[in-house]
């Protein structure tokens, strides 16, 4: 066998230095020091666990979704994208298929599934919501995170056999995010985005940049900071790691505003019928219908994001809640990014520790239904594959790439 051990062990020799600072707490720049007080600083011990008995009486729904492409032979692409709502005699579930011919780029595809699966999710709480006034409803992932991203068609997708309707899909996922927003608010639901992982730096950015007078990072001074320097900014996750002691604890909520809109923060204020005419030519909608959901996602409220850590050494979870949540009247235009209050937020914080199970069951409603909507291999390229092979022909297969893992 080759040695590719000793080769290993070599390289990791060789940067050893780099591999601890990352891990370790040791500041290593007049940047890292001043954000390893500020991340100290604002992070907070739990309620009492005795207390979480007394948060706010609520039954608990999830969603969650999965999803799976397959490269066939002849270079198109084959996407599955199911869903699950469940909770108290409630199990809903909802599946979409596409197959994209094989000229669209792969990058777009990926966008296109990751587009497909949101709305999936989001339709299955406005179709049902009926049911859940008063309540919670937890999604699995960010409620900020995909905003930005939503602000300009799937081009590559128009005129497409089979998937050209789906052009406009983002500005459809934008307002599924806008109803739920209002319908949640309406019907008194408590809307929790919960993520398991997180690659972003909404704490950082936000902790080193604010002044240290003001709690709010304007739409100026975030445009002026994007001029500095910004790349060895951690991510939260590394910062929370290495400067919290890893104890249980929560971090101060982050307001979200146009903090991740780059090029369309302008748009969004001076332009915005620019963003309705990119997907008036592959749009079903009207011209009219475009403008108004960017103009509702003008009056949008912020999100506030929070990070919490449940047990001793385990790793954060992300919560997002919308800002009206916390008491806080700040729509999306109105900041860049900045801090909200630490006591509204204690309720939700009661709610996440009645529904902790460990480190592997972070949150026990998405546990439950993470487990029944997974997309396994086992049934991609079982049962589907084989009434797609029964249904269209039976020899369609997988590129030679993908045949040879099966």
């Amino acid at each position: 066998m080759p040695a590719f051990t000793e080769k290993f062990i070599s390289q990791l020799e060789g940067q050893r230095g780099h591999f601890q600072a990352v891990f370790s707490s040791d500041v290593c720049s007049p940047l890292e020091e001043r954000l390893a007080g500020r991340v100290a600083a604002n992070w907070h011990k739990l309620p009492d666990e005795l207390s979480a008995v007394s948060c706010r009486p609520s039954a608990f729904y999830a969603i969650d979704g999965s999803e799976a492409t397959r490269n066939f032979s002849n270079a198109s692409w084959l996407l599955v994208c199911q869903g699950l709502l469940l909770g108290p005699d409630t199990e809903v579930p909802s599946l979409e298929l596409r197959l994209v011919p094989g000229n669209v780029p792969g990058a777009v595809v990926d966008s296109y599934c990751s587009r497909l699966m949101r709305w999936l999710e989001l339709r299955l709480a406005l179709d049902h919501i009926g049911r859940l006034g008063g309540q919670t409803l937890v999604l699995d992932g960010s409620l900020y995170s995909m905003l930005p991203h939503l602000l300009y068609p799937l081009e590559a997708l128009h005129g497409q056999l089979g998937c050209s309707d789906d052009a406009d899909l983002p500005i459809r996922v934008l307002e599924a995010y806008l109803d739920l927003f209002e319908a949640c608010r309406k019907q008194d639901i408590l809307l929790l985005g919960i993520s398991k992982t997180t690659q972003d730096r909404v704490l950082t950015h936000t902790l080193l940049h604010l002044p240290d007078d003001v709690d709010r990072i304007s739409v100026d001074m975030a445009e002026h900071f994007e001029m500095l320097p910004d790349s060895r900014l951690p991510p939260d996750a590394e910062a929370l790691q290495r400067w919290t002691e890893r104890s249980p604890g929560w971090s101060t909520p982050v307001l979200l505003g146009l903090y991740s809109f780059g090029r369309f923060r302008e748009t969004l204020l001076s332009e915005p019928s620019r963003i309705a005419e990119s997907f008036a030519a592959c749009s079903r909608y009207s011209r009219g219908q475009l403008e108004n959901i960017v103009e509702r996602l003008q009056r949008a409220p912020a999100v506030a994001t929070f990070h919490v850590r449940f047990a001793d050494g385990d790793d954060c979870i992300r919560v997002d809640v919308p800002a009206y949540t916390l008491g806080c009247s700040d729509t999306l235009l109105d900041l860049s990014s900045g801090l909200g209050p630490l006591e509204p937020a204690e309720p939700i914080l009661r709610l996440l520790q009645a529904c902790y199970g460990g480190p592997t069951v972070y949150n026990a409603p998405l546990y439950a239904v993470d487990r029944q909507v997974r997309l396994s291999n086992d049934v991609v390229d079982g049962p589907f594959l084989s009434i797609l092979r029964s249904v269209v022909a039976p020899d369609i297969r997988y590129n030679r790439s993908a045949r040879r893992f099966l």
